[in-house]
C-alpha cells in the first residue's frame, strides 16, 4: 500500500513524499544487510536506495529485471549476473511488479551483489571439503570459487547438470586432470541449479579411511562377543563336566558325593536334583 500511494505522490528526490517512502526502503536495507540496494520502478522514473546520482539516467523499461516482471506479472525473477551501475561490481536482482488489482504500478527490485552472496552460501559446511555452486539455467556462475559472474557452460560438469533430465542427483565429472562428483538439485521457479562439487579422489580416501574404522570395530566387536561367548560357555559346560565325574562316582558305589552349586538356572536345579538323588539312595541302601 506505501509503493501505491508513493507511485502517486511526488517522487522528486528529496522531497516530504520522497523522504517518507525513502526512510521504509533504508529499514529494509538495515533489515536485510546482505541486499545492496533496493528500488521502486515505473516507465517514467527509478526511486533507490542507497539514492546515487546516475539513477536519474536509467531507463527500467530496458532493463532484464523490469522486462522480465512485467512479462510475467506477480511472480518473484532472477536475473543473471551483470555488472551493477551503482557499485561497479556482479549483481543479480530479485524483482516483482507491484500490482494495484489488474493494474501494474510498477516494479519492486532488490539488488544482493554476488560477492555477498557468494561469502553467505560459502559459509555452509558441507562437510568432505565440498565446494558450493549455483549456475543459471544459461551456465552463468552465480556463486562460484573462481568464475562467480563469467558463463561457464562450456565446462563438463555444468553441461551435464544443465542436460540432466532428472531435478536433483549427482553426475560424475573431470576438470584438467582432477576427477570431480557434482552432487546438484534444480530449482525451476527461478531457473537456478545448486550444486556441491567434491574431489573424487578425496572421497575415495575419505571411504577407505572409514572403511578401516568400520573394520576395526567389527573385529572389536567380534572379540568382544568371543570372549563373553567363551565366559558364558566355561560357566555352562564346568558344572556339566563337575557334575559327570560326580555321576561316575555314583556309579561305582560312592554315595558321599555331591555337587557344591547353587546357581538358579536350570544347570543349579540339576545339581540339586543329584544332591537328592543321592540322598534317597542313600537312604535306600
Amino acid at each position: 500500500d506505501d509503493v501505491k500511494a508513493f507511485a502517486m505522490a511526488d517522487r522528486s528526490y528529496n522531497s516530504a513524499d520522497d523522504k517518507v517512502y525513502r526512510k521504509q526502503l533504508a529499514n529494509f536495507i538495515a533489515s536485510y544487510p546482505d541486499a545492496s540496494s533496493i528500488y521502486f520502478a515505473d516507465a517514467t522514473a527509478v526511486t533507490i536506495e542507497p539514492h546515487f546520482d546516475g539513477v536519474k539516467e536509467i531507463d527500467a523499461t530496458t532493463r532484464a529485471w523490469y522486462i522480465n516482471s512485467m512479462n510475467n506479472p506477480g511472480t518473484v525473477h532472477w536475473t543473471s549476473p551483470y555488472i551493477d551501475q551503482s557499485t561497479g561490481n556482479s549483481t543479480i536482482t530479485g524483482s516483482i511488479t507491484v500490482q494495484d488489482g489488474n493494474q501494474i504500478i510498477g516494479v519492486i527490485g532488490v539488488d544482493i551483489l554476488l560477492d555477498s552472496l557468494t561469502t553467505m552460501v560459502s559459509a555452509i559446511e558441507l562437510g568432505y571439503d565440498g565446494t558450493p555452486v549455483i549456475i543459471d539455467s544459461e551456465g552463468v556462475a552465480i556463486v562460484h570459487p573462481t568464475y562467480a559472474g563469467e558463463n561457464i557452460s562450456d565446462q563438463d560438469a555444468v553441461v551435464k547438470v544443465l542436460q540432466a533430465e532428472k531435478q536433483s542427483g549427482f553426475i560424475q565429472s573431470s576438470t584438467g586432470q582432477v576427477e570431480q562428483i557434482v552432487v546438484y538439485n534444480k530449482i525451476p521457479e527461478i531457473g537456478w541449479n545448486i550444486g556441491a562439487v567434491y574431489n573424487e579422489q578425496q572421497l575415495n580416501e575419505i571411504a577407505k579411511s572409514i572403511e578401516k574404522v568400520i573394520f576395526l570395530i567389527t573385529v572389536a566387536i567380534i572379540v568382544i562377543m568371543f570372549v563373553v561367548l567363551l565366559i558364558v560357555i566355561t560357566r555352562i559346560v564346568r558344572p556339566l563336566e563337575t557334575l559327570g565325574k560326580l555321576m561316575g562316582r555314583v556309579a561305582n558305589g560312592d554315595l558321599t558325593a555331591k555337587i557344591d552349586l547353587h546357581s538358579k538356572d536350570e544347570i543349579g536345579q540339576l545339581a540339586k536334583n543329584f544332591n537328592r538323588m543321592v540322598d534317597e539312595m542313600k537312604d535306600i541302601v
